[in-house]
């Protein structure tokens, strides 16, 4: 699966975390077929003409939902809502931390981005549903704010933006019909949201000394 190759952490009852290097990407049997096989690509694509029939026949493996939060993905399987909130806030705070230590060895500022939840956006979703979507969002936030690291949440700047143009911020994705990847309007959106907070915080203008 697509979050294999991304970096993750263990996580284990004393507090300790271990990093597990990403996972090199090996395209599965079924991927190969779906880039030579305009065939495939329509009984798997995101406009897939029986899509539950296509999951039966490919046998295609269910994602992992014990813990979805992809820097802890190899976390132990959690009871409830607050174990897992739990495990996200030391999997934030312990990622946090290392790219504020990393900045500051090199000298540099650290301004840390958080995407905003598009298909919910672009679906029209309902306050409360839109609300469990940004959990993780909030949750970077008040991590970020303990460890004084900047955070800009880009959740109400393609929000406000969505409603003033309608436009796509991304391209239509498998499966996910909104899609995730900015598109050039997307990261014009976006550059602008991060321009503003660089010059807000100061970082644009040049060091006096």
């Amino acid at each position: 699966p697509y979050a294999a190759h991304f970096q993750k952490l263990r996580l284990d009852p004393e507090d300790m975390v271990e990093e597990m290097a990403p996972a090199p990407y090996a395209p599965t049997f079924i991927e190969r077929l779906r880039q030579w096989s305009a065939t495939v690509r329509m009984l798997c694509g995101a406009r897939a003409l029986r899509p539950g029939l296509t999951e039966h026949l490919l046998h295609r493996n269910k994602p992992d939902r014990r813990f979805e939060a992809a820097a802890s993905a190899a976390a132990p399987a959690v009871e409830g809502p607050d174990e897992r909130e739990a495990l996200d806030r030391r999997a934030t705070r312990y990622l946090l931390g290392r790219l504020q230590a990393e900045a500051a060895a090199a000298g540099a500022n650290l301004l840390v981005v958080m995407d905003a939840p598009h298909e919910e956006l672009a679906a029209g979703a309902s306050p409360q549903e839109l609300n469990r979507a940004l959990e993780t969002n909030r949750l970077a936030a008040e991590e970020a704010e303990l460890l004084g690291v900047s955070l800009l949440d880009l959740s109400p700047v393609f929000a406000e933006d969505y409603r003033g143009h309608g436009k796509p911020h991304g391209f239509p994705q498998e499966p996910a019909g909104a899609g995730s990847q900015w598109n050039a309007y997307g990261h014009a959106v976006a550059a602008r949201a991060v321009a503003e907070t660089l010059d807000r915080l100061g970082w644009l203008r040049p060091d006096p000394t």
